[in-house]
């Protein structure tokens, strides 16, 4: 194994290692409705799984065949999915005016006015 083969093998585990504690992070605190650490955490999961399988060492533990590289294909579009939603949600809610930031600068406007 040479030294770039195991500096991607480190850095794989270290970025599953970061999803995994903020996906136990997100699911342990009270307010669930903040999907932003959550998805982080898949995301850096679904990329550290990607970096790993395309590994030389572990494809040849594994048996390199060609339903792994329809996994790392999968696992590459899958990866967009998680950023994708977080901010299609923060549209859709900036767009309905959920986020808060009409009341606060209406709030100014109105402070400033009188």
């Amino acid at each position: 194994m040479s030294a770039a083969e195991l500096l991607g093998f480190a850095i794989g585990c270290v970025l599953l290692a970061l999803g995994a504690v903020a996906v136990v992070a997100w699911a342990l605190r009270r307010r669930s409705a903040d999907r932003l650490l959550g998805l982080f955490g898949v995301c850096c999961a679904l990329y550290a799984c990607r970096r790993l399988i395309s590994q030389t060492a572990v494809r040849n533990a594994v048996g390199a065949s060609l339903v792994l590289q329809y996994v790392v294909g999968i696992i590459t579009y899958a990866i967009n999915v998680p950023i994708g939603l977080e901010t299609a949600l923060r549209d859709l809610r900036r767009w309905r005016g959920l986020d808060g930031f009409d009341d606060d600068v209406t709030l100014v406007v109105a402070r400033c006015g009188s």
